[in-house]
């Protein structure tokens, strides 16, 4: 059955965002187990950094997924002219953001704000590494285009 409104491709994508959404609450309920501790014995941090990457793969994961459904959807995502330079924009870009963090770290008390307000770290994270996922994707894009030509 059709949907009048909205492609399965699109639905598809709205529940990796849900699911995206669910997994930083996940996260804080483990979170003694995806914390690791410093200092702490090789033995003692294995579980932890496990955790940890098991949460960064499923992250990119999601990202890489929702990005791979949107070009099933559309066969326009990645044909747009901008894509050939979007890697220099995308790292400026980055460098601007890290220079807005860091600064905002240090110069306010966004750390204070980020321990009361856990999810902030994960919006933090997530844009990120959404970020850093698209400059990859945009340098692959790239590559592949001058293998072509």
């Amino acid at each position: 059955m059709k949907s009048m409104f909205l492609s399965r491709w699109t639905y598809l994508q709205i529940i990796i965002l849900i699911l995206l959404g669910i997994l930083p609450f996940l996260s804080e309920t483990f979170n003694q187990g995806i914390s690791v501790p410093i200092g702490g014995s090789p033995v003692a941090t294995l579980g932890p950094m496990f955790m940890t990457i098991l949460f960064l793969v499923l992250v990119l994961g999601g990202f890489n997924l929702f990005l791979f459904l949107q070009l099933r959807k559309s066969t326009t995502f990645l044909s747009h002219p901008a894509w050939d330079k979007m890697h220099i924009l995308l790292i400026f870009i980055m460098v601007i953001s890290l220079v807005v963090f860091i600064s905002a770290f240090f110069m306010t008390p966004l750390s204070e704000l980020l321990q009361n307000v856990r999810w902030g770290i994960y919006l933090i994270l997530y844009y990120f590494l959404f970020l850093f996922n698209l400059i990859v994707l945009s340098l692959i894009h790239r590559v592949k285009k001058k293998q072509y030509y």
